[in-house]
């Protein structure tokens, strides 16, 4: 059977909605440099996400008025939301560690791991912390650990590495 129900496609985060802009419920965002939104603006509302449909969208000022959203208490409600998009299936076939989370051995800092990049001789785990995507090379000798039932892959990070 086809599961077509929307929330069971993964998604990755492409932004936030940062403030309210006016009184009418018009949202300043932020979105990455190259996810231009289309006809609607997916927003992570309690660990789902809401489609709304975007009425205007000015791009160079990062301020988007969207259907149902009328009232600068309604636009507050949705300041500090993740705004998603679909990921290509495709892509996410055979990225095993998609999904996972990536520990620092030195730190215990935590990182999404978005994306695995594969360039001759070498894998890169594409990580998000934050709103910041950083390469990580995957290899052997730099894994403590991997936790499949957690999704966890734990990692020696090279000093500096995450600087660039």
């Amino acid at each position: 059977m086809l599961n077509n129900n929307i929330h069971s496609r993964p998604t990755q985060q492409v932004g936030f909605v940062l403030k309210p802009h006016g009184f009418n419920g018009q949202l300043k965002i932020q979105l990455e440099e190259d996810f231009i939104p289309q006809a609607f603006l997916c927003i992570e509302i309690q660990d789902k996400f809401v489609p709304f449909k975007i009425k205007q969208f000015n791009a160079p000022a990062g301020i988007v008025t969207l259907e149902d959203i009328s009232s600068i208490e309604q636009a507050e409600a949705l300041c500090n939301c993740k705004i998603l998009d679909f990921v290509d299936q495709e892509q996410t076939e055979n990225k095993g560690l998609v999904g996972y989370k990536l520990i620092n051995h030195a730190n215990a800092e935590q990182y999404d791991i978005t994306q695995i990049l594969e360039y001759p001789n070498n894998l890169l785990l594409e990580c998000r912390h934050g709103y910041k995507d950083i390469l990580i090379p995957l290899h052997e000798d730099l894994i403590v650990s991997v936790d499949h039932e957690a999704k966890t892959i734990e990692m020696t990070i090279p000093e500096g590495l995450l600087d660039l």
